[in-house]
Protein backbone atom coordinates (compact mmCIF):
# COMPACT_ATOMS: atom_id res chain seq x y z
CA UNK A 1 0.00 0.00 0.00
CA UNK A 2 0.80 3.42 -0.51
CA UNK A 3 -0.56 6.65 0.98
CA UNK A 4 -0.40 9.86 3.94
CA UNK A 5 -0.65 8.87 7.07
CA UNK A 6 -3.43 10.21 8.89
CA UNK A 7 -3.12 9.44 12.65
CA UNK A 8 -0.02 7.94 14.32
CA UNK A 9 -0.31 5.54 18.14
CA UNK A 10 3.25 6.54 19.63
CA UNK A 11 4.25 9.38 20.43
CA UNK A 12 7.92 8.33 19.54
CA UNK A 13 7.22 7.25 15.94
CA UNK A 14 9.36 7.60 13.36
CA UNK A 15 6.36 9.32 11.09
CA UNK A 16 3.95 12.07 11.55
CA UNK A 17 0.58 13.01 10.03
CA UNK A 18 0.81 13.90 6.84
CA UNK A 19 3.59 12.15 6.09
CA UNK A 20 3.91 9.99 2.54
CA UNK A 21 4.59 6.56 3.45
CA UNK A 22 4.84 3.08 1.41
CA UNK A 23 5.06 -0.57 2.69
CA UNK A 24 2.50 -3.37 3.82
CA UNK A 25 -0.73 -2.55 5.60
CA UNK A 26 -3.52 -4.21 7.40
CA UNK A 27 -6.68 -4.82 5.24
CA UNK A 28 -5.73 -2.37 2.31
CA UNK A 29 -8.47 -2.54 -0.17
CA UNK A 30 -9.66 0.50 2.12
CA UNK A 31 -9.72 3.97 2.12
CA UNK A 32 -8.19 3.78 5.55
CA UNK A 33 -5.43 1.11 6.17
CA UNK A 34 -3.74 0.09 9.64
CA UNK A 35 0.21 -0.73 9.73
CA UNK A 36 3.09 -1.29 11.57
CA UNK A 37 5.52 1.77 11.32
CA UNK A 38 8.76 -1.34 10.80
CA UNK A 39 6.51 -2.42 7.50
CA UNK A 40 6.72 1.24 6.00
CA UNK A 41 9.33 3.47 4.82
CA UNK A 42 8.85 7.04 3.57
CA UNK A 43 7.58 7.80 0.00
CA UNK A 44 10.47 9.86 -2.07
CA UNK A 45 8.56 12.91 -3.65
CA UNK A 46 8.93 11.87 -7.14
CA UNK A 47 7.45 8.59 -6.74
CA UNK A 48 4.01 8.61 -7.39
CA UNK A 49 1.83 6.51 -4.73
CA UNK A 50 0.52 4.00 -7.69
CA UNK A 51 4.22 3.35 -8.62
CA UNK A 52 4.92 3.28 -4.75
CA UNK A 53 1.77 0.83 -3.92
CA UNK A 54 3.47 -1.99 -6.07
CA UNK A 55 6.97 -2.14 -4.10
CA UNK A 56 5.46 -4.17 -1.26
CA UNK A 57 4.80 -7.48 -1.47
CA UNK A 58 6.21 -8.66 -5.39
CA UNK A 59 9.32 -6.04 -5.40
CA UNK A 60 10.72 -6.75 -2.16
CA UNK A 61 10.62 -10.77 -3.05
CA UNK A 62 12.53 -9.81 -6.44
CA UNK A 63 14.93 -8.02 -4.36
CA UNK A 64 15.85 -10.77 -1.75
CA UNK A 65 15.58 -13.75 -4.37
CA UNK A 66 18.37 -11.81 -6.19
CA UNK A 67 20.35 -11.92 -3.49
CA UNK A 68 20.21 -15.18 -2.57
CA UNK A 69 23.48 -16.61 -3.63
CA UNK A 70 25.11 -13.59 -2.34
CA UNK A 71 25.20 -9.63 -3.92
CA UNK A 72 24.98 -9.91 -7.96
CA UNK A 73 28.36 -9.15 -9.68
CA UNK A 74 28.63 -7.77 -12.81
CA UNK A 75 28.39 -9.73 -15.72
CA UNK A 76 27.12 -12.93 -14.24
CA UNK A 77 24.05 -14.61 -15.91
CA UNK A 78 20.90 -14.49 -14.50
CA UNK A 79 17.58 -16.62 -15.68
CA UNK A 80 13.91 -15.30 -14.27
CA UNK A 81 11.28 -17.55 -15.65
CA UNK A 82 8.05 -16.21 -15.03
CA UNK A 83 9.39 -13.03 -16.01
CA UNK A 84 5.96 -11.19 -16.69
CA UNK A 85 4.95 -11.48 -13.04
CA UNK A 86 5.00 -9.15 -10.56
CA UNK A 87 7.98 -10.21 -9.40
CA UNK A 88 9.61 -11.19 -12.49
CA UNK A 89 9.00 -7.99 -13.63
CA UNK A 90 10.53 -6.56 -10.91
CA UNK A 91 13.33 -9.58 -10.49
CA UNK A 92 14.24 -8.86 -14.57
CA UNK A 93 14.73 -4.46 -13.95
CA UNK A 94 16.90 -4.92 -10.49
CA UNK A 95 19.20 -7.73 -11.80
CA UNK A 96 19.91 -5.30 -14.98
CA UNK A 97 20.31 -2.55 -12.48
CA UNK A 98 23.05 -4.82 -10.47
CA UNK A 99 24.86 -5.49 -13.70
CA UNK A 100 23.46 -8.95 -14.41
CA UNK A 101 23.00 -10.14 -18.08
CA UNK A 102 19.31 -11.60 -17.96
CA UNK A 103 17.70 -13.92 -19.50
CA UNK A 104 13.88 -13.73 -19.33
CA UNK A 105 11.67 -16.84 -19.80
CA UNK A 106 7.97 -15.70 -20.92
CA UNK A 107 5.11 -16.55 -22.81
CA UNK A 108 4.44 -15.78 -26.40
CA UNK A 109 2.35 -12.32 -25.82
CA UNK A 110 4.97 -11.07 -23.11
CA UNK A 111 7.79 -10.85 -24.75
CA UNK A 112 8.07 -7.21 -26.46
CA UNK A 113 7.23 -6.33 -22.79
CA UNK A 114 9.69 -8.47 -21.07
CA UNK A 115 12.25 -7.13 -24.10
CA UNK A 116 11.12 -3.81 -22.99
CA UNK A 117 11.82 -3.80 -19.24
CA UNK A 118 15.73 -4.51 -20.56
CA UNK A 119 16.02 -8.17 -20.41
CA UNK A 120 19.30 -9.01 -22.57
CA UNK A 121 17.69 -12.66 -23.82
CA UNK A 122 13.85 -12.91 -24.06
CA UNK A 123 13.17 -17.16 -24.23
CA UNK A 124 9.31 -17.58 -25.28
CA UNK A 125 8.91 -20.62 -23.64
CA UNK A 126 6.51 -22.34 -26.12
CA UNK A 127 8.43 -22.08 -29.06
CA UNK A 128 12.15 -22.91 -27.46
CA UNK A 129 13.49 -25.20 -24.63
CA UNK A 130 14.87 -23.25 -21.95
CA UNK A 131 16.68 -26.08 -20.27
CA UNK A 132 18.82 -27.26 -23.33
CA UNK A 133 21.79 -25.82 -22.32
CA UNK A 134 23.46 -26.92 -19.43
CA UNK A 135 25.41 -25.60 -16.48
CA UNK A 136 24.76 -22.08 -17.72
CA UNK A 137 23.68 -19.79 -15.33
CA UNK A 138 24.85 -18.44 -11.60
CA UNK A 139 21.28 -17.58 -10.39
CA UNK A 140 17.70 -19.09 -11.85
CA UNK A 141 14.32 -17.55 -10.23
CA UNK A 142 11.25 -19.36 -10.95
CA UNK A 143 8.17 -17.83 -10.36
CA UNK A 144 6.78 -20.00 -13.24
CA UNK A 145 6.33 -23.87 -12.07
CA UNK A 146 6.59 -24.58 -16.09
CA UNK A 147 9.68 -26.75 -15.60
CA UNK A 148 10.73 -29.59 -13.32
CA UNK A 149 13.01 -29.01 -10.35
CA UNK A 150 15.67 -31.27 -11.81
CA UNK A 151 15.52 -29.79 -15.41
CA UNK A 152 16.02 -25.96 -14.10
CA UNK A 153 19.19 -27.04 -11.86
CA UNK A 154 20.45 -28.44 -15.46
CA UNK A 155 21.18 -25.14 -16.36
CA UNK A 156 22.60 -23.89 -13.20
CA UNK A 157 26.39 -23.77 -12.88
CA UNK A 158 28.51 -25.56 -10.50
CA UNK A 159 28.87 -22.37 -7.99
CA UNK A 160 25.04 -21.28 -8.83
CA UNK A 161 21.77 -21.36 -7.45
CA UNK A 162 18.04 -21.92 -8.27
CA UNK A 163 15.33 -20.05 -6.45
CA UNK A 164 12.05 -21.41 -6.09
CA UNK A 165 9.81 -18.14 -5.99
CA UNK A 166 5.79 -18.44 -5.03
CA UNK A 167 4.12 -21.75 -5.15
CA UNK A 168 3.20 -21.51 -9.15
CA UNK A 169 3.55 -25.32 -10.36
CA UNK A 170 1.87 -26.88 -6.59
CA UNK A 171 2.92 -26.13 -2.88
CA UNK A 172 4.89 -29.42 -3.74
CA UNK A 173 7.83 -27.57 -5.24
CA UNK A 174 8.64 -26.04 -2.01
CA UNK A 175 8.85 -29.35 0.40
CA UNK A 176 10.69 -30.92 -2.83
CA UNK A 177 12.90 -28.11 -3.16
CA UNK A 178 13.90 -28.68 0.50
CA UNK A 179 14.22 -32.40 0.62
CA UNK A 180 16.66 -31.66 -2.67
CA UNK A 181 18.89 -29.32 -0.69
CA UNK A 182 18.69 -30.85 2.99
CA UNK A 183 19.14 -34.72 1.87
CA UNK A 184 20.61 -34.43 -1.80
CA UNK A 185 22.49 -31.19 -1.05
CA UNK A 186 21.40 -30.02 -4.20
CA UNK A 187 21.90 -25.99 -4.95
CA UNK A 188 18.06 -24.71 -4.84
CA UNK A 189 16.37 -23.37 -2.40
CA UNK A 190 12.23 -22.24 -2.05
CA UNK A 191 11.92 -18.24 -1.23
CA UNK A 192 10.64 -17.17 2.01
CA UNK A 193 10.66 -13.15 2.07
CA UNK A 194 10.21 -10.96 4.62
CA UNK A 195 9.64 -6.86 4.75
CA UNK A 196 12.68 -4.92 5.25
CA UNK A 197 12.69 -1.09 5.75
CA UNK A 198 15.95 -0.94 3.97
CA UNK A 199 14.68 -2.80 1.08
CA UNK A 200 11.83 -1.00 0.75
CA UNK A 201 13.91 2.32 0.78
CA UNK A 202 16.10 0.70 -1.22
CA UNK A 203 13.57 0.31 -4.20
CA UNK A 204 11.85 3.40 -4.20
CA UNK A 205 15.27 5.15 -4.71
CA UNK A 206 15.92 2.67 -7.46
CA UNK A 207 12.48 3.82 -9.14
CA UNK A 208 13.51 7.17 -8.56
CA UNK A 209 16.48 7.01 -10.02
CA UNK A 210 14.86 5.45 -13.36
CA UNK A 211 17.01 1.89 -12.79
CA UNK A 212 13.21 0.45 -12.34
CA UNK A 213 9.91 1.12 -13.79
CA UNK A 214 6.81 -0.93 -12.28
CA UNK A 215 5.11 -2.71 -14.44
CA UNK A 216 1.65 -1.76 -14.15
CA UNK A 217 -0.98 -3.67 -16.54
CA UNK A 218 -4.07 -1.79 -15.28
CA UNK A 219 -5.26 0.04 -12.38
CA UNK A 220 -8.75 -0.72 -10.89
CA UNK A 221 -10.87 1.82 -8.65
CA UNK A 222 -11.71 0.47 -4.71
CA UNK A 223 -15.07 -0.25 -5.98
CA UNK A 224 -13.92 -2.62 -8.63
CA UNK A 225 -11.43 -4.39 -6.25
CA UNK A 226 -13.58 -7.59 -7.06
CA UNK A 227 -12.64 -7.85 -10.74
CA UNK A 228 -8.91 -6.81 -9.89
CA UNK A 229 -9.07 -10.28 -8.06
CA UNK A 230 -10.29 -12.30 -10.89
CA UNK A 231 -7.88 -10.74 -12.84
CA UNK A 232 -4.84 -11.56 -10.49
CA UNK A 233 -6.58 -15.46 -9.85
CA UNK A 234 -5.93 -15.90 -13.69
CA UNK A 235 -2.52 -15.49 -13.05
CA UNK A 236 -2.50 -13.48 -16.80
CA UNK A 237 -1.76 -9.99 -15.54
CA UNK A 238 1.25 -8.29 -17.16
CA UNK A 239 3.69 -6.86 -14.00
CA UNK A 240 1.07 -5.33 -11.39
CA UNK A 241 -2.40 -4.61 -11.06
CA UNK A 242 -3.26 -1.45 -8.83
CA UNK A 243 -6.29 -0.63 -6.57
CA UNK A 244 -6.83 3.53 -6.72
CA UNK A 245 -9.10 5.22 -4.03
CA UNK A 246 -9.56 8.42 -4.78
Amino acid sequence: MSGEVVEVRKPDSRFKVGDAVFGLGSGTFAEFVAADESELTAKPDSLSFDDAATLGVAAFTAFQALRSNGPLRDGQLVAILGSASGVGSFAVQIAKAWGARVTAVTSTENVELIRSLGADVVVDYRKANFTSTPGRFDLVLDVSGIYSLGALLHVVNRTGLLVVVGTRGGFGRFIQSGIRRRILRQRVRAMVAHCKVEDLAELGNLVVQGKIKPAIDRVYSLSDAPKALAQAELHRARGKLVIHVD
